[in-house]
């Protein structure tokens, strides 16, 4: 059995988080049990998600979270985010919160994993909900980012919009860092690894999830090269994605394949561990996921004998 975890996602903006999600579902090492959808449109997110969740043969629960940040303006939901997905009926929960609380109750002091690939809204809301409840389940926080050099604070750079879409929350999160462990994922990681082409075509396009995958690939490169943070990035590396979300899955699931370095800060009592990626962090995530969307495939559609 995996470590239980809870995945806060803003899933649709960029392939890389549906990657995220199908390594996470899938991983023998994660045992996924609530997601929680932010940002944009999130009834739409929860829809994708347990679609996705629905076609892999998954029953975890997922919650719609937040159209709205604690501090700043909405993030406009992009139009392609379900687009090549056969949304099937499914049944998704309307309070993240209740949702959050509800499951860290009764589990095992300091079992529960965070992984958070979405501004930090909901997970900031559910933390001031009970934070005796946060500081006594939770084993740690598993993040895009990094820390300004001697002080508990994220640095937010150019390509990590998870803090600069909700600040105030982001700033709460930040009160956590001296009292829960924190893995935080540079957002070089994605830049060093760059998904191209060749990568999105061994995926199993008989699956309905492999041919989302490929749509949403398509559609989040096309965005991210006239409006992305880093389109100067995509048209100089003609890379489809740089897995930002999916690094963070990978320190969860496969830690093997990032290297890491303990970063305290100067006179405050900082958990922080930086991870940086091995070369294998790629053929790690493609063999994880053919891997999960061919068995899954073949599980659902057994050759006749």
């Amino acid at each position: 059995m995996g470590v239980k975890t809870i995945l806060f996602t803003d899933i649709g903006n960029d392939v890389s988080s549906v990657l995220s999600l199908v390594y996470l579902a899938t991983s023998p090492a994660v045992d996924l049990e609530l997601v929680v959808t932010t940002s944009g449109n999130p009834v739409s997110k929860a829809w994708v998600a347990k679609t996705i969740l629905e076609f892999l043969g998954k029953n975890t629960r997922v919650a719609i979270g937040s159209a709205e940040p604690l501090k700043g303006k909405a993030i406009k939901p992009r139009k392609y985010e379900s687009a090549g997905l056969a949304l099937q009926e499914v049944q998704v929960l309307d309070n993240p919160i209740r949702a959050v609380l509800g499951m860290l109750s009764p589990v095992e002091d300091l079992s529960v994993r965070i992984v958070v690939n979405a501004p930090y809204t909901d997970l900031a809301k559910a933390y001031c909900c009970d934070k005796r409840l946060f500081h006594q389940k939770i084993n740690s926080i598993y993040t895009l980012g990094e820390l300004f050099e001697g002080k508990d604070r994220f640095h937010a750079d150019q390509f990590n919009d998870q803090i600069a879409a909700d600040p105030r929350a982001a700033g709460i999160i930040e009160d956590v860092l001296s009292e829960i462990p924190f893995v935080l994922v540079p957002s070089a990681f994605g830049i060093n690894i760059p998904l191209y082409p060749e990568f999105f075509e061994k995926i199993n396009l008989h699956h309905p999830v492999g041919v989302y995958i490929h749509k949403l690939a398509e559609r989040s490169r096309s965005y991210s090269l006239q409006h992305g943070s880093q389109k100067q990035l995509y048209r100089e590396s003609q890379a489809v994605s740089l897995p930002h979300s999916s690094a963070v899955a990978l320190a969860l699931g496969s830690p093997r394949v990032l290297a890491s370095k303990l970063r305290q800060s100067d006179g405050a009592h900082c958990h922080a561990i930086i991870l940086h990626p091995y070369e294998g962090a790629r053929e790690t995530l493609e063999q994880s996921l053919q891997c999960a969307l061919t068995a899954q495939y073949q599980k659902a559609h057994p050759r006749r004998a």
